[in-house]
């Protein structure tokens, strides 16, 4: 069984909406935890995950998991996952890809970026309203990743 992961710690003043989550997990897939509506401010945390078995390559392909929140001036974040086809363990690991931006429509789909060429290293956002760290834990068939949110200094 096949682990993603992505949980979001806000230490910042700011509460924060969740804005876009989705999934794609094929039939032998489910979702874990789902993120609640709100990430509560100095001390919120949510999480999404998913178990992913490998039967589910047989069934259809690679499956993924996205969540994004939204500060109350519009800006939001978040974190995409996917879990690329393995043929009994060989393959590529999971990887991550990261999104920020100001004033988009609300659950629109956001424009997702590479986090970096390595997907076990961390990613720092900048240029944005907040200091936010993601730190990957990465593994053959595992990706969990822990974002910190706070107020930038």
């Amino acid at each position: 069984m096949t682990t993603l992961s992505v949980t979001f710690t806000n230490y910042s003043r700011v509460g924060w909406t969740l804005d876009y989550v989705k999934w794609d997990l094929n039939a032998f897939s489910g979702i874990n935890q789902q993120p609640g509506p709100a990430l509560q401010a100095r001390d919120g945390q949510q999480t999404l995950s998913c178990n992913v078995d490998w039967l589910s390559w047989f069934a259809q392909g690679a499956d993924w998991i996205a969540c994004t929140w939204r500060d109350p001036n519009g800006f939001r974040f978040g974190v995409f996952q996917r879990l690329n086809f393995q043929m009994f363990g060989i393959g590529p690991r999971p990887y991550w890809m990261v999104s920020a931006d100001q004033g988009a429509a609300p659950g629109s789909q956001p424009n997702w970026q590479d986090s970096g060429s390595d997907p076990s290293k961390p990613y720092t956002w900048t240029d944005v309203p907040y200091s936010i760290t993601a730190t990957p834990n990465s593994q053959h068939q595992t990706l969990s990743v822990e974002v910190i949110i706070g107020d930038k200094s």
